[in-house]
């Protein structure tokens, strides 16, 4: 288990190539995609759809608040109950942080961009929105260890709870 820790914190920190605020273009770009996976813009969206659309939008609306607010519960619990810390080369300058922010295990946008981006390809008859969903997916979580915010394991873990909440969403879906 040491092995595999250090090996994790190893390989964390050598793709962390924009934790620092000197990489400039490049981390701006991972800011942003950031921002697109952060519970903030999911839930507002999902709050705005209810309220402004009826019949099959909202019904899908009201899933994804559902979705969110599973991710919100399962996410604060698993990092109260592991507490890890996040990379000490992490630059504190995260968009609207709460007090569970502060550990890094599982990656909440990790598990949140899996669990919407399943739910999204269901939605989908393209293939090109299913691959534009699921590489949106495999791009959070890649920004989360390259700006330095995580550690592989919480993104890889955070991934497969979020794979885990989709099942789960898709089972229960409201209609």
């Amino acid at each position: 288990i040491n092995t595999l820790h250090s090996l994790d914190i190893r390989v964390s920190q050598s793709l962390s190539i924009c934790a620092t605020k000197d990489a400039s273009f490049m981390r701006f770009v991972l800011i942003i995609l950031e921002i697109s996976g952060h519970g903030v813009p999911w839930i507002t969206g999902s709050l705005l759809a209810i309220y402004l659309y009826r019949g099959l939008e909202q019904q899908i609306a009201l899933n994804f608040l559902l979705a969110l607010i599973i991710d919100l519960a399962v996410v604060g619990t698993t990092k109260v109950l592991f507490k890890r810390s996040r990379p000490v080369y992490n630059a504190q300058d995260m968009f609207v942080t709460v007090s569970v922010d502060n550990f890094s295990f599982p990656s909440g946008h990790s598990t949140r961009a899996a669990m919407m981006a399943g739910i999204c390809s269901v939605l989908t008859p393209s293939v090109f929105g299913k691959a534009l969903v699921y590489t949106w997916a495999l791009a959070i979580a890649m920004s989360r260890v390259m700006l330095g915010r995580h550690h592989v394991s919480d993104v890889v873990c955070g991934a497969l709870i979020g794979w885990a909440q989709y099942l789960l969403i898709v089972k229960i879906w409201l209609t």
